[in-house]
């Protein structure tokens, strides 16, 4: 689903610290691909440290910057691609539920390497491909911990809406699943699940890998469309 609304070089602030994966990494002056953008090099040859602080986001006057993170250091700012880096300390959140951390360990293995597609994940070919959106990767998520959320070929983020039970916003715990009401007022339209301290896995066109990401609600951008919707599988 296309939901997000950006405005135009509007900064949103990750609040997250990040830790690049690969010293070979190429960086850029803008995202790769837009206009103006030149590279400068890789990690290594730039002798940046692999911890990045205060990392953004941006929009470029309309182009597309989907997929590309942006950091400053040694006063200089870069653009590295999302599949590059990782969130710090993600092992801090696990929890005690081992069907829940079944079920997350299976979705975060797909990070940066399973892009957005509608409608797909509906068939054993496309779970061999790891071809999902968002509805059908969580019920993929769910379904290696041995729960099954519906039917395969007709999961929805409406079938999905009806699953477990219900829990206030504010009491969200890691396996939660959560849902989104888009900017054309479409109820329910997309779907997470939450791994706690404010992260959240999920599959979308607009998350930083183009796909099976990891995003946060400090980011006002998605914090904006959570509809206050929240189901306990587990």
């Amino acid at each position: 689903t296309r939901f997000l609304h950006r405005s135009i070089s509007k900064i949103i602030d990750l609040g997250q610290l990040l830790t690049i994966k690969n010293s070979k990494a190429k960086l850029y002056s803008a995202p790769a691909g837009t206009k103006g953008a030149k590279l400068l090099g890789t990690v290594q040859e730039n002798h940046l440290n692999g911890k990045i602080i205060g990392t953004v986001r941006k929009d470029l006057n309309g182009q597309k910057a989907a997929g590309y993170i942006a950091f400053s250091q040694n006063h200089h700012q870069y653009w590295i691609s999302a599949q590059n880096v990782r969130f710090r300390n993600l092992n801090q959140l696990r929890g005690r539920n081992p069907k829940v951390e079944t079920a997350l360990s299976a979705g975060l293995k797909l990070v940066g390497h399973s892009k957005y597609a509608y409608g797909g994940g509906r068939t054993l070919s496309d779970i061999r491909h790891h071809k999902f959106d968002c509805s059908s990767f969580v019920r993929y998520c769910y379904s290696k911990a041995g729960i099954t959320l519906g039917n395969l070929d007709s999961v929805t983020t409406y079938t999905l809406v009806t699953m477990g039970k219900p829990v206030k916003f504010q009491n969200m715990k890691r396996g939660d699943l959560f849902f989104f009401t888009n900017s054309r007022g479409q109820v329910n339209s997309h779907v997470a699940i939450y791994l706690g301290n404010h992260l959240f896995l999920h599959d979308h066109n607009q998350s930083d890998t183009g796909g099976v990401g990891i995003s946060t609600l400090n980011a006002p951008s998605w914090r904006h469309e959570t509809n206050g919707v929240v189901r306990r599988i587990v």
